[in-house]
């Protein structure tokens, strides 16, 4: 099997011409399972995917013979990325700048990780700058401590 690397690259190729690119990738787990392909528009625009867009990317990746292997083990589902998102590289923190996100933070002991909830309005560095809920002023967190990450869009 490729690298997750390899395998984005691969993938990235074969879907631009369509005007798309990956935006994560979530790997097997085990012999069997599923190759989760989430996709953006190019310049990382997630918002209109629509079914027409993952069905084209989805026959770009199953038509290509150097995926042979991946028909054989595993299935593939291709979609977009979601309005509560996962954000796990520099990237995607850039491009929900403006956004509401949820950030669990590390701590040395497990038990005693936070949770920032608020408006992400920039990135300095390595930086986040978040305006957390019911405080004043932005909140300056390391990307690093970030553990986990999404968009905590609210619905009306």
């Amino acid at each position: 099997m490729l690298s997750k690397r390899e395998l984005w690259e691969s993938i990235n190729s074969l879907i631009g011409p369509e005007g798309l690119e990956v935006f994560d990738l979530e790997l097997p787990t085990g012999k069997q399972g599923v190759l989760r392909v989430f996709i953006c528009k190019e310049g990382g625009d997630c918002n209109g995917i629509t079914h027409d867009f993952c069905s084209a990317a989805a026959r770009r990746i199953n038509g290509e013979s150097q995926f042979d292997w991946l028909r054989e083990r595993y299935s593939l589902e291709v979609s977009s990325p979601g309005v509560n998102r996962k954000l796990s590289r520099p990237e995607h923190f850039h491009g929900a700048i403006g956004e509401r996100v949820r950030l669990t933070m590390d701590a040395e002991n497990p038990k005693k990780r936070r949770v920032v909830v608020g408006q992400l309005v920039a990135i300095e560095d390595t930086n986040l700058q978040v305006e957390v809920d019911g405080a004043e002023g932005a909140e300056s967190l390391s990307m690093q401590d970030v553990v986990k990450a999404r968009v905590d869009f609210l619905f009306d």
